[in-house]
């Protein structure tokens, strides 16, 4: 079926091209008979109406944004007879997303990633690998150039808005961007196997009663989320223990032991750690040691 229609996307031919930047030097409309069309070096060749050869620099190439008027073809996906190209400003409200850049290029589940790009609005851009929406919707930009996220761990049906139980697969895949303004290009992300996950704590510092206590164990790897907690022995009175807390949906922080404890002695306590399938734990102590009285003159 064919039909008059304005149609936002990449073109790379028309008839009028009406651009929207703004020019130093006055605009001169010039008359002439395309001869030659160059569209590796981005020019036209016409023969204006005096019959001099005359170079025409197209004001577009690849990512452009642009709208293009003609008649469209909906079963061969062809828009024809085009009558007028108008050049978009990469930073408009309208503008489709592109993706420039994607750092790092991969990554394990959680990895924190930046897009740069253009046409990303200020909130509700949403991920689709291998055209799949996936768990990360909604991400905010608030220049509309950069994305930033934490590598999402499954799909997602945006509508009902819940997430399957099947992580993303190991290997190379397609990543793109849709928001209101359409989709992106896309561009490759690989996702590599998390490390195993360790402990990088081995003991925790002692500390005088009634003073302020700070104390944190951390870890690495794992391919989920951790869950702290004590399985063993007790803390000591005063002291309390938090869990990290993240925005993204992969959160692998520290853990903080905080507070002041009040009575001196020695705790022995055994801390475990889950990510996912893997569990680790290790026998930590935390010494509270009585305070020294200053004499008094």
């Amino acid at each position: 079926m064919r039909k008059s229609i304005l149609f936002s996307g990449f073109v790379m031919f028309a008839v009028l091209f009406t651009g929207t930047e703004a020019h130093a030097a006055p605009l001169k409309t010039i008359d002439g008979i395309i001869t030659q069309i160059n569209l590796q070096e981005g020019t036209l060749l016409i023969r204006d109406r005096n019959g001099s050869p005359m170079t025409i620099k197209l004001p577009f190439a690849v990512n452009t944004n642009l709208s293009a008027k003609g008649i469209f073809d909906d079963v061969k996906n062809i828009l024809d007879n085009v009558t007028e190209i108008k050049i978009k400003n990469a930073t408009a409200t309208d503008a489709i997303p592109i993706i420039s850049r994607i750092y790092p290029g991969s990554g394990t589940i959680g990895t924190k990633i930046t897009i740069t790009g253009t046409g990303f609005t200020k909130r509700n851009n949403s991920i689709f690998i291998d055209n799949v929406p996936y768990a990360s919707m909604g991400i905010p930009s608030k220049d509309g150039l950069t994305l930033s996220f934490g590598l999402p761990i499954a799909p997602c049906d945006q509508r009902q808005k819940k997430c399957s139980g099947t992580d993303i697969s190991f290997g190379e895949h397609q990543l793109l961007i849709a928001n209101s303004n359409g989709r992106s290009n896309i561009i490759p992300f690989t996702v590599v196997p998390s490390p195993a996950l360790s402990l990088l704590t081995d003991s925790l510092p002692q500390v005088v009663a009634k003073t302020q206590y700070n104390a944190k164990i951390s870890a690495t790897g794992g391919s989920k989320s951790y869950f702290w907690q004590i399985v063993e022995g007790n803390l000591p009175r005063g002291i309390r223990l938090i869990q990290s807390y993240c925005l993204d949906l992969i959160c692998r922080g520290d853990l903080t032991l905080v507070g002041v404890p009040t009575i001196p002695g020695k705790y022995d306590l055994k801390i475990s750690l889950t990510s996912g399938s893997e569990n680790i734990t290790r026998q930590f102590s935390i010494v509270v040691v009585q305070p020294i009285n200053t004499p008094q003159y």
